[in-house]
């Protein structure tokens, strides 16, 4: 069932739930679907509408500290579907260093190794119909494609591969419309979270909408699912009973705020730029996706003491090509709308007509990109960032309009992100002249003193790190099950929890963790039913209403 919170409320409907989840991006739709069918009263909050709205878009604005930060803003979406409507759909599993407490990356490591989330991988992979993907150098095989001959130790050969399913909602909605144990509100936004009399409990969440009704609902588990930035803000924000925010004791909420930094680091001159082209842009299969990439081999990332990285080759069109507003088109229907001045990219799809006949036959008989003569060839990395506590977001004294502290995005790099690319960079240059692929020409300001070289990166909307796990209070916001320290129901899924970040993209690992916490919750909450733990205490049922 899918429901308006306002007219919910106008209406006097009861608001109860064993469990709330706070969010209906990916990882709150895949968390609930876990429910469906059992006996427990699932109950979906999100802030948002069943479409992008500009005025609860306003609400994700934030101030910004440090490094310019775009993603804050434009990569968060408050709307059922949540990133899931806005990302490109790329997946791909963290690798196995990640997990690794490495001694020259201070703070690195997780709770547990990549082994334990494999069978949660193989659940997400479903979840983006992807069961069975893989994401190394056989999907060049797959392609009829030899794969790139590296003979050195520097990079290997990766992929991404792209869901089919970008907009997550529109994909799982008719599940969730039908489900009789879930209920998901639209417009409740969770301004508040209260623990129990002693402290030690989660009791209920305050949703607020923009016209300023609201609810106190009680539930047995709260989930925050609501994004990277936005599970920090409502821990921060709930200062009625601790002046800190809860889970906050020891001041890490917030902090180690992490993403991938990304930029051009080369310009590569071809050996052959249609068999680079062939080898490095888009493969396709049926309506899978594929992205060919390589990244640095785990041997010399312990060799020379840097974080992880991957990298892809930019080719550059004529902006009034035809290929390009083919793109442009594609990538806009893709999402639902027309491009910008669509009567222009037609006119230059019919002049290049040539040329995008050519792209047409190569996508849909030999599944592979369109060639075309780029006008230049760019290496664009991107890389892990390490853990830094002054990297961070917090709260401001300003508020929006749910009367809840705007946030300050404070995003930190420091020498180690740096040395990381300059390595990887002459790893790609050493490979590409060892395999005769062309020459790679590192950009100067690689090189160059100073900090220069951090207004040269760009954040890409991935938000991590800020409510991280962690095997103790002392180093994290969560422990390995993704509870709140010293909060007992109180737990947070997504990135927000990840203690490194690896390069890949995180929404694969943040819906897997999801399915690892979906199986920890229902064992959990059906001990609770049998007496074994304490229940949340409940003197009204499970909700109290008031507007």
């Amino acid at each position: 069932m899918i429901a308006d919170f306002r007219a919910v409320l106008a209406e006097g409907f009861p608001l109860e739930a064993d469990i709330v989840i706070v969010g209906a991006g990916p990882v709150g739709i895949a968390l609930a679907e876990e429910f469906e069918g059992d006996s427990l009263n699932v109950l979906v909050v999100e802030g948002g509408g069943v479409e992008i709205d500009e005025e609860l878009q306003s609400l994700n604005k934030a101030v910004v500290a440090g490094l310019p930060h775009t993603g804050h803003f434009d990569g968060r979406a408050r709307a059922i579907g949540g990133t899931g409507r806005l990302w490109a759909g790329q997946c791909l599993r963290l690798d196995a260093i990640d997990f690794e407490s490495r001694e020259w990356i201070p703070r690195s490591g997780w709770p547990f190794d990549g082994k334990t989330l494999a069978p949660f991988y193989n659940r997400a992979e479903t979840f983006f119909k992807l069961s069975g993907a893989v994401y190394d150098e056989r999907n060049y095989g797959l392609a009829g494609l030899e794969p790139p001959h590296w003979l050195g130790d520097g990079v290997r050969s990766q992929f991404t591969v792209l869901t089919p399913e970008i907009n997550t909602w529109r994909y799982h909605s008719r599940r969730l419309r039908h489900a009789r144990s879930i209920r998901l509100l639209t417009h409740a936004n969770v301004v508040d979270i209260r623990k129990n009399p002693a402290g030690n409990k989660v009791d209920s969440v305050y949703l607020r909408s923009l016209d300023g009704a609201g609810a106190c609902i009680r539930a047995k588990a709260v989930v925050l699912a609501a994004g990277g930035i936005e599970n920090a803000r409502i821990l921060l924000s709930s200062r009625g009973q601790e002046s800190e925010g809860i889970g906050n004791r020891h001041g890490l909420v917030g902090r180690f705020f992490q993403e991938h930094p990304n930029g051009i680091t080369a310009t590569v001159f071809p050996t052959d730029v249609v068999d680079l082209q062939a080898r490095f842009r888009l493969f396709y299969h049926g309506s899978i996706r594929k992205f060919p990439k390589f990244a640095l081999n785990p041997a010399l990332q312990r060799l020379h003491r840097v974080l992880n990285c991957n990298a892809h080759l930019v080719f550059e069109y004529p902006e009034d090509s035809g290929l390009n507003a083919l793109r442009r088109t594609v990538l806009a229907l893709r999402r639902r709308h027309l491009p910008e001045a669509p009567l222009q990219q037609l006119r230059m799809i019919l002049r290049g007509i040539d040329q995008v006949g050519g792209a047409a036959v190569r996508r849909f008989v030999e599944g592979k990109s369109p060639l075309a003569t780029p006008t230049a060839v760019r290496l664009q990395c991107y890389l892990e960032q390490a853990p830094n506590p002054d990297s961070r977001i917090y709260l401001t004294h300003g508020l929006d309009r749910l009367g809840m502290p705007r946030l300050c995005v404070d995003w930190r790099l420091t020498d180690l992100e740096r040395e990381t690319l300059l390595i990887m960079t002459r790893a790609v240059r050493s490979e590409f002249a060892s395999a005769g692929l062309g020459d790679v020409r590192p950009e100067p300001w690689l090189e160059e003193g100073g900090d220069g070289w951090k207004t040269k990166l760009k954040d890409c909307s991935h938000h991590m790190g800020a409510t991280r796990m962690a095997g103790s209070p002392k180093d994290g916001v969560v422990d390995a099950d993704c509870e709140v320290f010293g909060v007992h129901g109180l737990f947070v899924a997504g990135s927000s929890v990840f203690p490194t970040s690896g390069f890949a993209n995180p929404t694969l690992t943040a819906v897997a963790l999801a399915f690892r916490l979906a199986d920890r919750l229902k064992g959990r909450l059906s001990r609770m039913d049998a007496g074994e733990v304490e229940a949340v205490p409940s003197s009204d049922g499970f909700a109290t209403v008031s507007s």
